[in-house]
């Protein structure tokens, strides 16, 4: 069997998915190889869903086992701050609007003052929203 060379580009995005470390135990120090799931010798293939970043210890213990899984990346994800701030934003610029409808003590000058103060809350925080989901979108 004729083992196919691994693309430098396709070695880099196993690489980064799994964080510069081993997928087995862990370890954050090399030097990595990429480790083929299901082996080659018994059908496997390669592919980035087929490979996992693994140790040299790790990858000479499993060899070409079949049956011993790699830990599951990191899939946790927190919550951006610009999440946060445009949620903060658009709170603010509905509870400013609906503010002239619960209180009749306000002037008209007033009123047209928060529904001013409520629009611009509402579009910064559509505007923080917008430049996330553009800037995520495009990783």
């Amino acid at each position: 069997m004729i083992r196919e060379k691994i693309s430098a580009e396709l070695r880099e995005r196993v690489l980064a998915r799994d964080g510069y470390a081993c997928r087995y135990c862990g370890s954050k120090t090399g030097p990595f190889h990429l480790d083929h799931v299901y082996p080659l010798s018994k059908g496997g293939e390669t592919s980035f869903d087929n490979l996992v970043t693994s140790c040299t210890r790790c990858n000479l213990k499993k060899f070409n086992k079949i049956g011993i899984w790699p830990k599951p990346t990191n899939t946790k994800r927190e919550v951006p701050n610009q999440i946060i701030f445009s949620m903060v934003f658009l709170i603010l610029g509905f509870s400013v609007l609906t503010t002239p409808f619960t209180t009749s003590m306000l002037s008209e000058n007033q009123t047209n003052n928060m529904f001013l103060v409520g629009g611009l809350l509402l579009i910064i925080g559509l505007g923080i929203l917008i430049h996330w989901i553009n800037s995520w979108s495009s990783k």
